[in-house]
């Protein structure tokens, strides 16, 4: 008796524990540290003298089971190449009400819709997808330009995005290399950009698959702002499973947000809206601008710290023979 009531009062307190290391995860998950949405990842504030939270920075309380569950329509292919379906999906800025008692929040979206539109395709029937970017020049989200800033042309213009089908199989050039990126119409493009037409071979079993954004650097960023939807690969197999289909097949995607009120629906997107005064704008600004000097300061102080170790090392260690006995070499 006495150890069943003790192996109970384990499980409560392994309930409670997994239900707070949950909530901790959602919470960082949806940036609930005080910060913005576009505050670094490798670059956390200090915590004296740190910014002090936004105290519009929770969502508004929500009417739970007002709307429908949205579902993501079924795309269309748009025509064929080498005789397979090719599709056209287009990435643009959207408004949508994601709630009954929300206003309209600015999004990115495949196909003008968040989540995007989803492919079904049949297992071993390849498909062709021209992904066209058509989003503004200014990105929805403030981008940090200090991740991998010697590889990212931060202050050229326009979104860079390319698309990457997570869990497929795909060949390289169509995999959504970080460095394959393309900004609007393909004006510009990465290093690791090969072809306009991405190839899907579709040859694996049949899966729940996603699309998403994968471009270096903000990655987290387009996901954020909308870039996502689902990639359905089917065969007959799975269809004599006699699983549910048509209306009774619901895709369901959990993503953490930052949903806008009226006070804050500015704040969401990193934008200033036309109604924000010129003084808010001007401390956004500085505070942004401040930031980004502290965390430039910050690199810059951890790489003084690591020169002098990496002198005294090089001018202590010599390589050794086979034998042990130490290899003439100069040092630097």
């Amino acid at each position: 008796m006495d150890d069943r009531v003790g192996r109970a009062r384990g499980d409560v307190a392994r309930r409670k524990f997994l239900a707070a290391v949950g909530i901790t995860g959602a919470a960082a998950l949806a940036g609930c540290s005080g910060k913005g949405i576009g505050a670094p990842v490798a670059a956390d504030e200090p915590e004296d003298g740190g910014e002090t939270p936004d105290a519009t920075h929770t969502s508004p309380d929500l009417e739970r089971w007002v709307d429908e569950v949205p579902r993501p329509g079924v795309i269309e292919p748009n025509g064929t190449k080498d005789g397979q379906p090719r599709y056209e999906v287009e990435m643009a800025e959207v408004e949508q009400k994601l709630h009954r008692d929300l206003p309209p929040t600015t999004l990115w979206g495949y196909g003008g819709q968040f989540p995007g539109p989803t492919i079904e395709a049949e297992q071993g029937e390849p498909i062709y997808v021209r992904w066209q970017n058509h989003l503004p020049d200014e990105h929805l989200l403030p981008e940090d330009p200090t991740i991998h800033d010697d590889i990212i042309p931060y202050d050229e213009p326009g979104a860079r995005v390319v698309p990457h089908l997570h869990g497929g199989n795909v060949e390289h050039e169509s995999d959504g290399k970080p460095q394959a990126w393309f900004t609007r119409d393909f004006e510009r493009t990465g290093p690791d950009f090969e072809k306009k037409d991405y190839y899907y071979a579709n040859d694996q079993p049949p899966a729940t698959l996603w699309y998403h954004d994968h471009s270096l650097g903000i990655t987290r960023l387009n996901v954020y702002a909308g870039l996502a939807g689902f990639y359905l690969l089917r065969n007959d197999h799975e269809r004599a499973l006699d699983l549910p289909t048509g209306d009774n097949e619901v895709p369901l995607v959990l993503q953490d947000r930052r949903l806008p009120t009226a006070s804050n629906s500015d704040r969401v997107s990193g934008r200033t809206s036309s109604s924000t005064s010129a003084s808010t704008r001007a401390r956004r600004c500085s505070c942004t601008t401040t930031r980004r000097r502290r965390i430039a300061a910050r690199a810059a102080s951890r790489r003084t710290a690591l020169n002098p170790c990496r002198r005294s090392c090089s001018s202590t260690w010599r390589p050794r023979k086979a034998n042990g006995s130490p290899r003439s070499s100069r040092t630097n």
